[in-house]
């Protein structure tokens, strides 16, 4: 099954790891709306049409603590 959208999609603000990878997520700012208040330390997003949007880059880069995303360490991580 594959995700278009999170609208209807509930996230434990206990997780600290969330995979998202080979949906058909396009919306940036649903993904940022759904995470921004969770302390995720490592988010997979890769075969997502929105895995590369330099708005999403940015958001994880500066406004989070991902320490990996994408397999991929970020600056935060430690």
């Amino acid at each position: 099954m594959e995700l278009l959208e999170l609208s209807n999609v509930e996230f434990p603000k206990t997780l600290i790891t969330l995979s998202l990878m080979n949906n058909r997520l396009e919306n940036v700012a649903e993904l940022v709306n759904k995470i921004q208040y969770l302390n995720l330390k490592a988010l997979w997003v890769n075969g997502n049409p929105l895995s590369s949007a330099p708005e999403l880059l940015e958001f994880i880069e500066k406004k989070t603590r991902i320490e990996l995303f994408n397999r991929k360490f970020t600056k935060q991580a430690t």
